[in-house]
């Protein structure tokens, strides 16, 4: 082999090796800062107290529905002590402008109010790249592809989420992380489950324990049916069901039926009487 071969030879090694070191190092630098952003994401998402859920159904709670952007959210709070430091959770990691992570109102096509939402991380390549429709509803979410996949939360509860370094997808995947998706319906009918009461039941606990708001479910004889209102009775104490508007409703007099509703502080003692608001109807 001439002089002229070898030194091809040892070039080409050598470049070879350049190279794969170059690869070694620029994919550990790449996967530790991920990683890093990423679990700064989760320790947000774990907060007990305002983190990404919370904050999203500290708003649910007063409105019943989610916020149409994140102005209608930020204006709730904006006097509360605690929001400066509320918003910082609100801030993407990954974003290159350090920008704060895309609120996406979800909507029903069925009653066109904001019942869930999400939260759009800018991901691996530091922008948002997802391409979103004026107004998305819960069958659009669907369709929208995300370097990870999150089910719509069912209850108020930490995400754990299970993300990992992949160079492949960070060159020509899917960037764009889902930090939250939730479902406010999904989550109130999974609270009012735990909380099934006859009317009388129902009247014992909230006056002798003095509460103000409660997500419960009542079970009992329909006693009246209105256009808005479903009476339910067990002949000793009576609960006015206002059904929510997002969704219809079919009851019978004297049907037995069980309806989740949401207590706010409404009750008369003297005449046996419970008023709940945005009730659904549910399986018994």
């Amino acid at each position: 082999m001439s002089y002229q071969s070898k030194r091809h030879i040892k070039t080409t090694l050598l470049l070879i090796g350049v190279l794969a070191i170059s690869y070694i190092v620029a994919y550990y630098f790449l996967k530790n800062n991920f990683q890093k952003k990423a679990e700064q994401i989760a320790a947000n998402s774990d907060k007990l107290f305002f983190g990404y859920p919370d904050l999203g159904e500290h708003f649910y709670t007063v409105n019943f529905r989610y916020p149409n952007n994140t102005k209608e959210l930020y204006d709730l709070f904006a006097s509360a002590v605690w929001f400066q430091k509320a918003k910082e959770t609100m801030k993407d990691p990954f974003s290159k402008q350090n920008g704060d992570l895309l609120y996406v109102p979800v909507f029903s096509k069925t009653n066109r109010i904001c019942e869930g939402f999400l939260l759009i991380s800018a991901g691996i390549d530091g922008k948002i790249n997802t391409q979103l429709p004026d107004t998305v509803y819960f069958e659009t979410v669907k369709t929208l592809r995300f370097y990870n996949s999150l089910a719509p939360a069912s209850n108020l509860s930490f995400r754990k989420y299970d993300l990992h370094f992949s160079l492949k997808d960070y060159l020509f995947g899917t960037k764009d992380l889902l930090v939250e998706y939730s479902n406010g319906i999904a989550i109130f009918l999974n609270n009012a489950s735990y909380r099934v009461y006859t009317p009388t039941k129902l009247m014992n606990k909230l006056h002798q324990t003095g509460f103000t708001r409660l997500d419960c479910s009542v079970e009992g004889k329909v006693k009246n049916v209105g256009d808005s209102t479903v009476v339910i009775t067990d002949d000793t104490c009576n609960v006015v069901c206002t059904m929510y508007k997002g969704r219809s409703f079919k009851v019978c007099e004297n049907e037995l039926v069980k309806i989740a509703g949401c207590y706010r502080n409404r009750l008369d003692p003297k005449t046996g009487t419970i008023y709940l608001d945005h009730c659904i109807a549910v399986d018994r």
